[in-house]
């Protein structure tokens, strides 16, 4: 399947790539492998049986067809096929083979090397999608034809739920493909979908799941013929089971984003047919020492290895430069030591992907990488220089050593002069700068140039605004794509700071700038007149307010008994002394007395009680009424 993978991977590279670096929605990879030596082409594999049907001309008879038709409704009952996104016929139309997704082939042994889709699909897709295809029957497929089901493919279509066993029981000995990506699949795999019950199933993709648990040891016998497996984007865990290597015929290993552990069985790089090796975000660990060794990566080739957001350890081995690979990522893991230089003779080498780590030394020449199109090496503890030279920048697209604090020195001044696709330029956090400082020098070499119109926001100083920096323009008339380049390589030239801002420079002792930073002007501080007159007045002002609250508060509490005292002082000032009269004043004498009382106290003496209490109260009150005085009160009782 040489030409088929060798024209899909560069787009899929490309997607990688762009997840990577996350806003490289501009990137334009097109990496085509163009030699393959030591493949072989859909033509030879077919012609030794490898991606054909079972070579038998027994017909699936109506016992047959019965139980591929429960088998697909199983399938549909156990996702919830009622709400499936699409399921044309799946419930109006009684003849399986005509249902959405479901695709079939006759018995003829002349037909049994690929697949036929019904009218209503497109058997292109099946062939650009699988690297199958059919002659196109002249009439429309029916149930008379005894047809196979051989793929079913329901990518993206609301699946929800578990795949039931019977499915892969029932369809495995016919099953050639099976793309069931991107949906809700839950559970873990069946063991009747193991190649072993599937013995022609060539086309596996169930990534984008919500599958769990480990994949089983027995699945990968030494008879399978699958060459496209996908159980990316799920929840799988334990270590790959050294059975995979068993899969001759894989041409693609995707099982990226999952949690699997352990060690990578290094049988798996040595397939004979293998393109791809996608394994990233996982947890696997060990040295790539341990999963490689010299003995058997010369003449290794593949489109891609991708290994990155593991943990694993240890140096990048020298022989990997003995590997014709297209793409290498080992990015987020713990690497450490140098960059072999080995690694500059893959010719074929399109995208070298190994920042994050702890790499240490210089970076190689890779004189021998014509084809380079991404490099990435930043957050490292890289050193040293640029190589002076890179002929290899013709196809640059992305270019990222930031982070790398130790690396010096300038941009290469001569073999970029060829860049026609360079987007991304990363120099943030390094001690690269111009040649300004040197008799002869320049701030930036010939290849860049700054814009004299266009300015943008500094990334790590909000406030401070510096021109662009865009690749010169071949023909001179315009700019051509704005790079990405930290202004302290140019010595801030032409940036400016926002206004109310205060710019301030720090310079080494050639006086090139190091840092522009812009602080926030701070207010005057009040003049010594206005302190000598608001200090006083304040204290004033605090000091009444006290006295005020004081004040208040005294009133709150003690206002009731000064009225009442300020009433009795004012009736004390009025009474008079008994006899105590001035001459010519008239004293009113007042005496009382109860008729009939000794007889009124014989009678009844509770009653006469209360009304001789009530006499005192009713004289007492007048008496207080006319500033009188009681002189003697006398009471008989008999």
């Amino acid at each position: 399947m040489k030409h088929i993978y060798s024209r899909c991977w560069g787009s899929l590279l490309y997607v990688i790539v762009e997840a990577w670096l996350h806003c490289a929605a501009s990137l334009q990879i097109d990496y085509v492998r163009t030699s393959r030596q030591n493949l072989k082409s859909i033509t030879e594999m077919r012609s030794e049986g490898i991606g054909t049907a079972p070579a038998s001309s027994l017909a699936c008879n109506v016992t047959c067809q019965a139980q591929q038709h429960q088998a697909l409704l199983s399938l549909y009952n156990s996702t919830a096929g009622e709400n499936w996104t699409v399921s044309s016929g799946w419930t109006t139309s009684s003849f399986h083979c005509a249902w959405f997704g479901v695709y079939c082939c006759p018995p003829t042994p002349s037909n049994l090397t690929s697949i036929i889709s019904t009218p209503s699909q497109d058997s292109l897709t099946a062939q650009a999608r699988w690297g199958l295809s059919c002659t196109p029957f002249a009439t429309t497929l029916n149930s008379s034809d005894q047809p196979f089901v051989v793929a079913i493919s329901l990518p993206g279509n609301n699946l929800r739920g578990s795949l039931p066993d019977t499915l892969f029981q029932t369809l495995g000995p016919s099953l050639q493909a099976l793309d069931l990506q991107s949906n809700y699949i839950t559970g873990s795999l069946p063991l009747s979908l193991m190649p072993s019950s599937s013995p022609v199933l060539m086309y596996l993709s169930l990534n984008n799941n919500h599958l769990e648990g480990s994949i089983p040891s027995s699945f990968a016998p030494e008879s399978s013929r699958l060459q496209y497996l996908d159980l990316s984007s799920n929840t799988l865990t334990g270590t790959l089971p050294k059975g995979l290597s068993n899969l001759t015929s894989l041409t693609a290993i995707i099982l990226s984003h999952n949690s699997f552990t352990g060690v990578v069985p290094v049988q798996l790089l040595l397939l004979p047919q293998l393109l791809s090796f996608l394994v990233g975000y996982n947890q696997f660990s060990g040295s790539i020492s341990d999963i490689a060794s010299d003995q058997w990566v010369e003449g290794i080739s593949l489109d891609q290895i991708v290994m990155s957001h593991n943990m694993l350890t240890g140096r990048i081995p020298s022989f990997m430069g003995s590997m014709q690979i297209g793409g290498l990522d080992l990015s987020s893991n713990h690497l450490t030591g140098a960059i072999p230089p080995s690694l500059g003779s893959m010719e074929g080498l399109s995208a070298l992907i190994l920042n994050n780590n702890k790499l240490t030394g210089t970076i190689p020449a890779l004189i021998q990488t014509p084809h380079l199109q991404v490099l990435q090496l930043q957050q490292n503890s890289l050193s040293g220089t640029l190589p002076s030279s890179l002929p290899w920048a013709r196809d640059l697209v992305w270019l990222d050593v930031s982070q790398n604090k130790d690396l010096k020195g300038p941009l290469p001044s001569s073999g970029m002069s060829g860049l026609q696709s360079l987007q991304q330029l990363g120099l943030v956090g390094t001690s690269m700068r111009g040649t300004a400082s040197v008799p002869g020098g320049t701030l930036l070499p010939s290849w860049l140039s700054l814009s004299t119109s266009s300015f943008a926001l500094n990334q790590r100083n909000a406030s401070l605004i510096c021109p662009i920096v865009y690749l010169s323009s071949q023909n001179g008339n315009s700019p051509g794509v704005v790079v990405q380049i930290d202004p302290y390589y140019y010595a801030f030239q032409n940036c400016s700071c926002f206004p109310n801002t205060v710019t301030q420079r720090v310079l080494d002792p050639q006086g090139y700038i190091l840092s522009v930073t812009c602080a926030q002007v701070s207010p005057s501080p009040p003049s010594s007149s206005v302190i000598l007159w608001y200090v006083p007045f304040s204290i004033v002002m605090g000091v009444c307010l006290l006295l005020a609250a004081t004040l208040a508060l005294l009133w709150y509490l003690m206002g009731p008994k000064l009225k009442a005292l300020k009433k009795e002082a004012s009736l004390c000032k009025r009474a008079e002394i008994p006899g105590s009269a001035q001459p010519g004043k008239a004293v009113t004498l007042v005496l009382t007395d109860v008729e009939g009382s000794t007889e009124l106290w014989e009678w009844d003496t509770e009653i006469v009680a209360v009304a001789i209490d009530l006499h005192d109260k009713l004289l007492r009150s007048y008496m207080s009424k006319f500033n009188g005085y009681e002189v003697m009160t006398e009471v008989r009782q008999h």
